[in-house]
């Protein structure tokens, strides 16, 4: 049997989709709160988080929501890859009869 058997392959794009999706939906909202976390150090004033969003999206742009994606995507990608991976391994092994 290959190491990447077309099943495998499936699982691991899958996983890395599931990682990729699921980061950039909550990152912005990570951002907002990690600006909410850190404003008495910084010195900026929020009101609270959707104050925060809206301050953000005004001085800075869109962008500003998705500064530091880069590594919790790739993370997420291959974090994600591995369970996807490693759950169908075991839940094909847990399906299998036992033989004697």
């Amino acid at each position: 049997m290959p190491v990447l058997s077309s099943e495998a392959t499936k699982q691991v794009l899958s996983g890395s989709v599931a990682g990729i999706s699921a980061t950039i939906v909550v990152h912005p909202l990570d951002t907002i709160r990690t600006r909410l976390q850190t404003a008495e150090v910084s010195g900026a004033k929020y009101s609270g988080a959707l104050d925060c969003a809206v301050k953000t999206l005004r001085y800075e742009g869109w962008k500003a929501l998705y500064k530091g994606i880069w590594s919790p995507l790739m993370a997420q990608a291959v974090y994600k890859a591995v369970i996807f991976t490693t759950y169908n391994g075991v839940k094909r092994a847990l399906d299998r009869p036992f033989s004697s």
